[in-house]
């Protein structure tokens, strides 16, 4: 799943939804962390796991089949 700065996103457990502010990579374990502030006026970071595994989309700048 590619989650990128500027896209909404639903909160992996409560009924809240999020502008995503930034990605990060935590450098301790390499992983994304993602940035986002809640409707609630919240600003959290989350392994960006929490939505999924991070294959699941193909990124945009690859051509089909590439």
């Amino acid at each position: 799943m590619r989650i990128r700065p500027g896209q909404i996103v639903a909160h992996p457990e409560l009924p809240l939804r999020g502008l995503v502010l930034a990605v990060r990579t935590n450098p301790a374990c390499l992983m994304p962390v993602v940035v986002v502030r809640w409707e609630n006026g919240v600003v959290e970071e989350l392994d960006a796991l929490r939505w999924g595994p991070l294959e699941d989309a193909p990124d945009e700048e690859d051509p089909p089949g590439g």
